[in-house]
């Protein structure tokens, strides 16, 4: 019943009142509070986050933006900006390597890079050896586990919009390895293979309020 109430109540926001949201998502946190009391408290230190001018770095060579568009420039300088460790890189479901080029360019870590699209691994190790950039592709399905074991302890361990599955599979491997270090900024939870969305988080399994259908999944 509880299930059922949450939903509905979801369901009764129109199109202007989820336009809103969007713009602003704050403000729809009373909503989900009803839906689901057990929500943490969205002011708690957990919900801070800088502003992305804080992280983005202008000075960056030319060459390296070239093919890249603006939005997408921003969230790789942004996101390689809160690398810091020096540990090895490993980057997950990464396309032609933006991001592990970038990491490579300010840190000198190593770095390892999964994809796997043939043609996206061969592009990206053309652009590592034009701009002389120490970074190994390695083709590889994530989903059918064939990359967990590239995965070890030792690593920082990176993913930008690795999409639904791709991201939940490296949590849970990256779990039972003892990972150092993971950064990743996740997008598309709905594309998994699951009916109803399985949560990562230990406080979200224990809500009985989130067992929320998928049918984009099918």
């Amino acid at each position: 019943m509880a299930i059922q109430n949450s939903l509905s109540l979801l369901q009764s926001i129109n199109d202007s009142q989820l336009a809103a949201y969007h713009k602003t998502p704050t403000l729809m946190y009373p909503i989900l509070k009803q839906a689901i009391p057990e929500l943490l408290n969205i002011e708690a230190s957990l919900f801070e986050l800088s502003k992305l001018s804080d992280y983005f770095d202008d000075d960056i060579p030319f060459w390296f933006k070239k093919d890249i568009k603006g939005k997408k420039w921003t969230q790789i300088d942004c996101f390689s900006n809160t690398i810091k460790c020096s540990l090895p890189i490993l980057e997950w479901c990464a396309g032609k390597g933006h991001l592990g080029r970038l990491i490579h360019h300010k840190t000198g870590a190593k770095v390892s890079t999964i994809e796997w699209s043939r043609d996206l691994c061969k592009q990206g190790q053309q652009l590592a050896v034009q701009q002389d950039i120490e970074q190994n592709f390695i083709e590889a399905n994530v989903l059918l586990g064939e990359a967990d074991k590239y995965l070890n302890q030792q690593q920082h361990v990176v993913a930008l919009h690795a999409c639904g599955d791709l991201h939940v599979h490296l949590i849970n491997s990256a779990k039972k390895l003892s990972t150092k270090k993971i950064t990743i900024s996740p997008c598309c939870y709905h594309l998994t293979e699951h009916d109803i969305y399985q949560p990562v988080s230990k406080h979200v399994r224990q809500s009985s309020h989130l067992l929320v259908s998928s049918p984009l999944s099918k």
